[in-house]
């Protein structure tokens, strides 16, 4: 059972790289327009549309907390991970379209609307998304413990992520177009990523295997809240990842947010937001794969160091390039580029927390631990598209205006450049004090020693 449990085989490889399009496409559909489709197409004011997600946030990362702790409790024959994935893949698609169905005001927005907006919201990303997501990221965590395997899954994991955000961020204004270019094109557009989302969920359930039974490691079949707050209150290394993973997931949901409004007030040009979101998408389809491919032979902390500086050089590019496409494009893209490796490197650092977690405790809590990550990472995207809803408001910008005051251009110009020099600073003040690298072969053959005997 024990040498099982540090194998994994191609067919987990293949259906992680087709899983991530399940939650992705959605992510990236909500995450990167569903505020321009609030206040440019429903008409909604910006501030208060920002403010309402990121109260949803705060639930999101309190939902993760708990199905975290839910999926370390889960028995089933399709493995605590891939039941839930079966369980929520029609209600995920069905929420999607729920968000995109918010009435529309003939006059000025209502309160009804708001109410909509964050009720929807709220069920699809702290509900729906929450339980898809959290099941897909902890998953490697039980298909293997093998580090170097898990390294490959996330690859996967990644690369398909890439390419799926690529693809939807690049492509939507051109679908939207296609289907009408108005508010039922949108929908229309919800409803076709949303079958195809169940249609890779299945993919995904069929193509890996759950290998890791908690109860054989860890020698309980529950574990209680207190054992696994107390636990995670030890772990020092998880603070330190997460908030890595923290500002490696506000450089893409900053780029994200705002990248429709620089094109079309900054670039004057909407459409070019598929050329800005491919440039700084389309890296991290090679970069989630080089990350897999380097933390077979590199240790995890030079790798993030080493994204950090890219990240810091593609940030400098941009702000130098004054609006140039081609420089911006080419800023946009070695921030892609640091991101995912960022991202890639630090999800496998997160699930070599667990084993430490366990070592330093005795408690086995990867459900949690994979997901608690998320509390802060939802809480820190969310604050962020507040503040940029926030800033943008205060600026004076109104979706409804055909010519924006130029305070709100000079705010979306801003933010959108700015931003990620204090993230990838942030990243790179972190991972000083990151040191389980030389620690952790030592800490894995301890572990064996300890459920040899047991």
């Amino acid at each position: 059972m024990r040498e099982k449990q540090n194998t994994y085989s191609w067919k987990d490889v293949l259906g992680m790289f087709v899983g991530a399009e399940s939650s992705l496409g959605t992510y990236i559909l909500v995450s990167t327009f569903l505020l321009y489709y609030y206040t440019n197409i429903i008409g909604l004011n910006v501030a208060v549309c920002s403010s309402l997600i990121f109260v949803s946030k705060i639930f999101d990362g309190v939902s993760d907390m708990i199905f975290g702790f839910i999926i370390d409790n889960t028995k089933s024959k399709w493995g605590a991970c891939r039941s839930w994935i079966l369980k929520v893949a029609v209600p995920f698609a069905v929420m999607l379209l729920v968000v995109f169905l918010i009435p529309v005001s003939d006059g000025s927005p209502t309160t009804a609307q708001y109410v909509y907006v964050f009720v929807s919201y709220t069920l699809l990303i702290s509900v729906c998304y929450t339980i898809r997501d959290i099941s897909e990221n902890t998953l490697p965590t039980f298909i293997t413990r093998n580090a170097k395997g898990r390294g490959m899954l996330y690859a996967a994991k990644g690369m398909g992520a890439g390419i799926t955000a690529f693809i939807v961020s690049n492509y939507t204004m051109v679908w939207v177009q296609m289907l009408g270019g108005d508010r039922g094109a949108w929908i229309k557009l919800s409803v076709i990523i949303g079958v195809v989302g169940i249609c890779t969920n299945l993919f995904l359930v069929a193509l890996t295997e759950e290998r890791v039974v908690m109860e054989k490691i860890s020698g309980e079949a529950k574990i209680s809240v207190s054992q696994i707050l107390k636990a995670i209150s030890q772990n020092k290394y998880w603070f330190i990842v997460m908030l890595i993973l923290c500002a490696g997931s506000c450089v893409q949901a900053g780029t994200a947010s705002i990248a429709s409004y620089y094109a079309q007030y900054v670039l004057n040009d909407p459409m070019l937001v598929g050329k800005l979101l491919s440039a700084f998408l389309l890296p991290p389809i090679a970069g989630f794969f080089l990350a897999g491919l380097l933390l077979q032979k590199v240790a995890r902390k030079p790798l993030i160091v080493s994204a950090v500086i890219l990240g810091l050089i593609g940030t400098t590019i941009s702000v130098m390039a004054h609006g140039g496409i081609g420089m911006l494009q080419m800023g946009l893209a070695l921030r892609g580029l640091a991101y995912s490796l960022i991202m890639g490197v630090a999800n496998t650092m997160t699930a070599d927390t667990v084993e430490y977690g366990q070592w330093k405790t005795g408690v086995r809590s990867q459900g949690v631990l994979m997901s608690a990550k998320g509390l802060g990472d939802k809480i820190a995207t969310g604050l962020l598209t507040a503040v940029i809803g926030w800033i943008m408001g205060a600026a004076g910008y109104d979706g409804t205006l055909a010519v924006q005051p130029e305070s709100a251009v000079a705010s979306i110009n801003g933010l959108f450049l700015y931003i990620p020099y204090v993230l990838f600073i942030l990243a790179g003040i972190l991972i000083i004090f990151y040191d389980l690298d030389k620690k952790y072969d030592g800490i894995m053959k301890d572990l064996a020693e300890r459920e040899a005997r047991s």
